[in-house]
C-alpha cells in the first residue's frame, strides 16, 4: 500500500495538499485537470520531491529514507515527458530499467526471459533492434513503460500514459493495462482523461488544485456534477457507461 499523511509540496505559487490518501493494490486513478498537482504527487511518491511537510511510504517504507536498490523495488515511473536519447537501440532502453536486479541483464537468463516477455507484451519485440529515437511516439511510450515493468517494482506509477496517442495506440495501452491489471500489477495512473478512467480503475482519486477533491469506486465517483466541479467543463455518460465531454 501506498500512505500520503498531511503530504505538502509547494514550487513557485504552487501548493499540493495536504494531501491524505491510500493507495491500495490494483489500479488506481488520479484523474485531474492540468496544473491540479498530479505529476507533482506522483514525483512525491517516488522520492523524487522532497515534500515541505507530511510523509509517503511505501509498502511502510520513506522513499526518502532507503537505498536507491530499495526504493527501485517499491515503485517504477513511466513518465509524462518521453526524453532524447540517442545512439541506444530499443532493447537496451527498456532493458536499463532491470538495473536493480542485474547489471548484465543479457547474461542473465531470467532477466533476458523478462525483457522479451515484457517488449511482446508492449508490442515492441519487432522494433527490438531499432534506434529508440526512431520510434513513434505512441512506440516511445510503449517503450517507456515497458522500460518500467522490467523494473519489477511493487508499484508501477504512469504519468499521462495516454499523452500524444492516436486512438488506436490509445486503446492498445488501454488492453495492455487490463492484462497487465489481470496479471495482478499494481498500477498509478495520472490522467485528465476521464473515459480512460472509467475503463481502467478500481479506484478515482479527483485533484483540484492541489487537493483531493473527492474519491471512490468509477461507477460512483465518475458522476457528470463532481466532472463539472473538478474540470469546469459538462460531461455526459452514453448509455454504453462511458464518460465524455460534451462538446454540444
Amino acid at each position: 500500500m501506498i500512505v500520503c499523511e498531511a503530504l505538502a509540496y509547494t514550487a513557485g505559487g504552487f501548493a499540493l495538499g495536504p494531501v491524505d490518501l491510500e493507495l491500495r493494490p490494483g489500479v488506481s486513478v488520479v484523474l485531474g485537470p492540468n496544473g491540479a498537482g498530479k505529476s507533482s504527487l506522483l514525483a512525491l511518491i517516488m522520492g523524487l520531491f522532497r515534500p515541505k511537510s507530511g510523509r509517503v511510504t511505501i509498502e511502510g517504507h520513506n522513499p526518502l529514507l532507503v537505498s536507491p536498490a530499495l526504493r527501485a523495488g517499491l515503485a517504477a515511473l513511466s513518465p509524462q515527458t518521453i526524453p532524447p536519447v540517442f545512439g541506444i537501440c530499443t532493447a537496451d532502453f527498456i532493458a536499463a530499467g532491470a538495473f536493480r536486479k542485474t547489471h548484465h541483464i543479457y547474461s542473465d537468463p531470467s532477466a533476458a526471459r523478462a525483457q522479451g516477455e515484457i517488449m511482446e507484451l508492449a508490442n515492441l519485440s519487432a522494433q527490438g533492434g531499432q534506434d529508440f529515437a526512431s520510434l513513434s511516439g505512441g512506440e516511445k511510450r510503449r517503450a517507456l513503460l515497458a522500460r518500467a515493468l522490467v523494473q519489477d517494482a511493487a508499484w508501477t506509477l504512469l504519468d499521462e500514459p495516454t499523452s500524444s496517442l492516436d486512438y488506436a495506440h490509445n486503446r492498445a495501452l488501454l488492453d495492455l493495462l487490463r492484462t497487465l491489471k489481470h496479471k495482478g500489477r499494481n498500477l498509478v495512473l495520472v490522467t485528465h482523461d476521464a473515459d480512460f478512467a472509467m475503463a481502467i480503475a478500481d479506484r478515482i482519486i479527483f485533484l483540484r488544485k492541489g487537493k483531493i477533491h473527492s474519491e471512490g469506486v468509477p461507477a460512483a465517483a465518475l458522476t457528470e456534477a463532481a466532472l463539472r466541479e473538478v474540470f469546469g467543463a459538462a460531461f455526459t455518460r452514453t448509455p454504453a457507461g462511458r464518460v465524455l465531454p460534451d462538446y454540444i
